[in-house]
């Protein structure tokens, strides 16, 4: 429900834009970090009532969990008030993003952004390698290299593999960018 609120938002925003574009824009708010963006937002994470372990964990800070709360939160608006009102609040919430003029490029994840540089650069995608994974199960800390034909172009960390997969992703093309100029 969350992705076709936005959509039409964003088609009412941006009527001339192009579908690349717009399916760009809606995947980036509703992706996992853009609903927890918008979580923390209003501040969801202060009214999560959680166990004891998800607390001292700081699970209320984690984007998934945020995300998971945000789409409960638009169910419940949904069941309680209906579909106009869900649009209403997603619109009000998340306003800066349904308007923004900021390039469709700046919209694709790093990880998308990393692969179209390989493909254009060598004609390869790039490849990611775990370097370490440590901690308990609940609170790992990954350490992830991006590579593209053997070479190691970024690195970046996180508490999941995909973050710390994003995070390499956009120290490459940092480091990419640096090698162009």
């Amino acid at each position: 429900m969350i992705s076709i609120v936005v959509s039409e938002a964003l088609f009412r925003h941006h009527p001339g834009e192009d579908e690349g574009r717009l399916t760009a824009r809606r995947s980036a708010i509703v992706s996992t970090e853009g609903l927890a963006a918008l979580a923390r937002r209003v501040e969801l994470g202060d009214y999560l009532l959680l166990g004891q372990g998800a607390d001292r964990a700081n699970e209320r800070e984690r984007p998934s969990v945020l995300a998971a709360a945000f789409e409960s939160v638009v169910g419940a608006i949904y069941l309680d008030l209906g579909l106009e009102a869900v649009r209403a609040w997603i619109s009000d919430v998340a306003a800066s993003e349904l308007e923004a003029r900021q390039p469709a490029s700046s919209l694709v994840s790093p990880k998308s952004r990393l692969q179209e540089v390989g493909y254009a650069r060598v004609g390869a995608a790039p490849t990611y390698r775990i370097v370490s994974a440590v901690g308990p199960d609940h609170e790992k800390h990954y350490i992830v290299e991006a590579i593209i034909e053997g070479e190691v172009v970024g690195r970046g960390e996180g508490r999941n593999r995909r973050e710390a997969e994003t995070a390499a992703a956009a120290a490459a093309l940092r480091s990419l960018d640096g090698r162009r100029a």
